[in-house]
């Protein structure tokens, strides 16, 4: 076929170009619609069940006609939208399907062998065991990284729930798709119950009336406990008296210190003649006087034999130092005498003294010890006092609370009753039933559009195949390039 290059094409040629290439578009259109036929084959189905909500206007957005403008045709509609979609954020909430996770899981052991799968999905669950045990072993070795069930199942069902909503209207649609009808319309009215749960534990309204009788019961059981602590208080540590028994300890305290003032004197005064006895003992030759001790005068009379004894020597000396020198035998037995009469009657002074400081030192251990216990006892006495006066302020401010909040929710029945409804009411207008037939794959919709934009493929492969083609003649060098010989020539005709 000679023509020239920028010659258009008729019907003939296109009607040539469509025959002569018919394998070619043939070829593409059967490759298109048996593909599409095994991709409807190896497809599960996928359901989808829907339920529609209704979102109507609270009380509080529609104003007192009295206090409107003389048109006031869109002041109730400019705040729909805004209500319609703060429901659908709620909707959209992860805590709903967090909430729904373990009864939707729960569900979906329960209808394992329901849902319909495709060829692809049935030998999926054929080799799913075999798969299972293979990713065990990869994450053993640290190949593969744990998959958390829950996070997977979490994810699909919140990819499965579509929230949509048609503008001017105030109807609200929850779909929620997936390979089960009736799984897919339990989780949808699943869905739909929750929200409506977890809807009102978000956003219901608390009227002030209802604040202020919660706060008079806590405060109320707050004020018995504090009662019932001030009384058990009082009655086990015996707070009925306190000030006298801290005037009765004041009062032993101080009569026990004046005690042990008395003791350490007489501990110091023994200590001083101890001191004074044993410097005579050493410094000289001179009898050791009996001192004047109070009631040690008692114990000293023992020692009166060791005084007389040394009277009757120390004459036997002087009489002696009268007949011989003192350098004399019975001069120096005498002395060697006194000497132990002396040493004698220190021991003794010492040993009675001695036993007198251990008695008192043993008596003011005692006062001590009584001492330190009297300190305890005032101590925890003030202890107690603080925290019993503690107790009743604490008591005091419950209940001046307390009659505050009476007060503030005797007047506040006293004034108009509450309005109860002041957010916008949602309400479920059309409850999800398993649906009949899958939203997808659409399987005739799905083959006549493959076969048409084969087929139109086809053609337009056809077409461009054709221009790009190296058989259009154009000129005789063509002609022999195809082994053809001309049979004429025309000459072109040049207008003037």
């Amino acid at each position: 076929m000679t023509r020239k290059p920028n010659s258009s094409i008729d019907t003939v040629e296109i009607l040539n170009i469509l025959f002569k290439n018919i394998p070619l578009i043939g070829l593409i259109f059967f490759v298109a619609v048996g593909g599409a036929l095994l991709y409807c084959l190896t497809t599960s189905p996928v359901y989808q069940a829907e339920v529609k909500f209704l979102v109507k206007l609270g009380r509080e957005n529609i104003a007192s006609l009295s206090l409107l403008p003389q048109n006031p045709y869109n002041v109730i509609i400019q705040e729909r939208p805004e209500n319609v979609q703060d429901e659908i954020e709620i909707l959209k909430s992860p805590a709903l399907t967090y909430r729904l996770l373990p009864e939707l899981k729960q569900k979906l052991k329960e209808l394992p062998s329901r849902s319909e799968k495709g060829i692809i999905g049935r030998l999926k669950s054929g080799v799913e065991p075999a798969l299972h045990k293979w990713n065990q072993f990869l994450t053993v070795i640290g190949l593969k990284s744990e998959q958390n069930e829950e996070e997977y199942l979490f994810k699909t069902l919140r990819k499965a729930l579509k929230i949509s909503w048609q503008e001017e209207s105030n109807v609200i649609t929850m779909a929620f798709r997936w390979n089960d009808p009736e799984f897919a319309a339990y989780a949808v009215n699943r869905y739909a119950e929750e929200y409506l749960k977890y809807r009102a534990k978000a956003i219901s309204p608390r009227s002030p009336l209802k604040f202020y009788e919660d706060q008079i019961h806590t405060y109320e059981d707050l004020l018995g406990q504090a009662e019932e602590a001030l009384l058990s208080y009082q009655t086990q540590h015996d707070l009925s008296n306190v000030e006298r028994q801290k005037e009765l300890l004041l009062q032993e305290r101080s009569d026990l210190e004046r005690q042990l003032m008395e003791i350490n004197l007489r501990v110091t005064e023994i200590s001083s003649k101890e001191k004074g006895i044993r410097k005579m003992l050493q410094s000289g030759d001179e009898w050791i006087e009996t001192p004047q001790m109070g009631r040690l005068g008692v114990q000293f009379t023992d020692l009166a034999p060791l005084d007389e004894k040394y009277f009757e020597v120390k004459s036997a000396l002087d009489a002696a130092l009268q007949l011989y020198t003192p350098k004399a035998r019975e001069v120096r037995s005498l002395k060697e005498q006194i000497q132990k009469l002396r040493i004698q009657k220190a021991n003794s002074l010492l040993n009675i003294f001695g036993v007198e400081r251990t008695n008192l030192e043993a008596q003011r251990d005692k006062l001590l010890a009584q001492l330190e216990q009297n300190r305890q006892k005032l101590s925890e006495i003030t202890a107690h006092q603080v925290k019993y006066e503690q107790l009743v302020r604490n008591k005091k401010l419950l209940e001046e609370t307390y009659l505050l909040y009476k007060k503030k929710a005797e007047e506040l029945r006293m004034a108009e009753e509450m309005d109860k409804w002041r957010i916008a009411n949602v309400q479920i207008i059309d409850r999800a039933i398993p649906p009949i037939t899958p939203i997808w794959p659409r399987k005739k919709l799905l083959i006549v559009l493959v076969a048409f934009l084969a087929l139109s493929t086809g053609v337009l492969i056809a077409f461009v195949k054709e221009l790009l083609s190296s058989d259009t003649v154009n000129r005789i060098s063509d002609l022999e390039e195809l082994g053809l010989e001309p049979l004429a020539l025309i000459p072109e005709l040049k207008r003037r």
